[in-house]
């Protein structure tokens, strides 16, 4: 027989294993479907040239006084952001528009994996996490998120901040709260958002 056919068997062989590690790696150490279609759904939509949302917050304490607050939000690439809350409304300097579109799109980053369930994802995380990633410091709470995503879109996203009563260090007792957000596109380059349901 020809040795000459043995090298490229063996060759082979190796190559095949070398492929089948690589595989096996690149799958470890991929994200998880979960948060790769959450944050590119985020990235998605905050880099759209245009954008409509509704941004919808409540806030409760543990001693029964609540806020509520309505804004809507018009973005139009490259620097024009308009902020609209009742009567009253503002347009944001185009210096100051780079960093509000970075905390949009911040708002499903952080280290927490996202879950699916059914066709929506979900996760609990800290709220120092959740806040790290807008700029501000917290006091000790979580924030469960819902985010859903609708043709590579994301088009809501809400979330539920729970702090429990505390003592601040001046021995002054400090009120939980309850804040319920909820962040709904509207408009996506000058069409309707995608349908929830």
């Amino acid at each position: 027989m020809v040795p000459h056919r043995v090298v490229p068997l063996a060759l082979l062989a190796v190559l095949t294993v070398a492929t089948l590690g690589f595989a096996v790696l690149a799958l470890t150490m991929a994200p998880p479907s979960a948060d790769l279609a959450v944050r590119n759904g985020t990235a998605e939509t905050f880099s759209a040239h245009q954008f409509s949302l509704a941004l919808s917050d409540e806030a409760s304490s543990g001693t029964g006084s609540s806020q509520t607050a309505l804004r809507l939000v018009n973005y139009t690439a490259p620097n024009r952001l308009l902020v609209v809350q009742g009567k009253s409304s503002a347009l944001i300097s185009p210096k100051s528009v780079a960093r509000a579109l970075a905390q949009y799109t911040d708002i499903t980053g952080g280290a927490t994996p996202w879950v699916r369930s059914g066709s929506e994802f979900i996760r609990t995380e800290s709220l120092a996490d959740f806040e790290s990633r807008q700029g501000t410091k917290s006091i000790p709470g979580t924030v469960t998120e819902v985010a859903i995503v609708r043709s590579l879109y994301l088009v809501k996203f809400q979330f539920t901040i729970t702090t429990k009563n505390t003592t601040a260090a001046s021995g002054q007792s400090v009120s939980g709260i309850t804040e319920h957000g909820i962040l709904r596109v509207l408009k996506i380059n000058g069409a309707k958002a995608p349908p929830i349901n």
